[in-house]
């Protein structure tokens, strides 16, 4: 009976519960939008809470800063970020454990918001972002440092395959209208960061049963 409780608690734990999580409240949230009227038009993103600098600062809603980065325009957008998430976030998860995923996907999209917002009012150039991106380029991020921390080479991932992923990621949003590039940067240096402070290497021999 012992064992078989051991055992299940060890698949538990090697599931990557969070990324499921969030998975599904991305979903859910976009079904119901989707739903409610039109994920493609700005007015109606920014209706359910997406990221809009002069509700920000000019009326004191800093929640949309979180809200944002659980809607989507669209399928498309909504495809896009989910696939990434469940590619890069669970590996994350079972190398970083699950409260520290939690972590890293929240600071990571609320500072990819905050960066954004910042980027935008410095500009003088207002838009309505909404999206995953952030806190999934900080599943990103932090895994470039998991990589670097284990020495250059984790799971057949190595540091250089995660430098030319980074690179390639910023470069498609930067070659792309419409992205909102301070929320990907924002996202990535805060997973990096975060994952810094929080991340303990894993002897050699126990990383290889995981």
């Amino acid at each position: 009976m012992r064992e078989k409780q051991m055992e299940l608690r060890g698949r538990i734990q090697e599931m990557p519960c969070v990324i499921i999580l969030f998975a599904a409240v991305n979903i859910i949230v976009f079904l119901l939008t989707d739903f409610m009227g039109d994920t493609q038009s700005a007015v109606f993103i920014e209706r359910c809470g997406g990221m809009f600098p002069p509700r920000i600062y000019g009326e004191g809603q800093y929640w949309r800063l979180l809200t944002s980065c659980f809607l989507h325009y669209g399928a498309d957008h909504l495809t896009n970020n989910m696939v990434l998430l469940c590619c890069i976030g669970s590996r994350v998860e079972r190398l970083t454990g699950h409260w520290k995923t939690l972590a890293i996907y929240l600071l990571s999209g609320l500072c990819g918001s905050l960066l954004s917002c910042f980027t935008m009012v410095y500009r003088g150039e207002y838009a309505v972002s909404a999206g995953a991106s952030g806190a999934v380029f900080g599943l990103i991020g932090s895994l470039l440092w998991v990589v670097i921390k284990n020495r250059g080479n984790v799971d057949g991932i190595t540091t250089k395959g995660m430098v030319l992923m980074v690179a390639l990621s910023l470069y498609y949003g930067f070659a792309t209208i419409g992205v909102d590039n301070a929320g990907h940067i924002g996202g990535i240096v805060t997973g990096f960061l975060v994952t810094i402070l929080l991340y303990r290497r894993r002897p050699r021999n126990v990383e290889c049963q995981v």
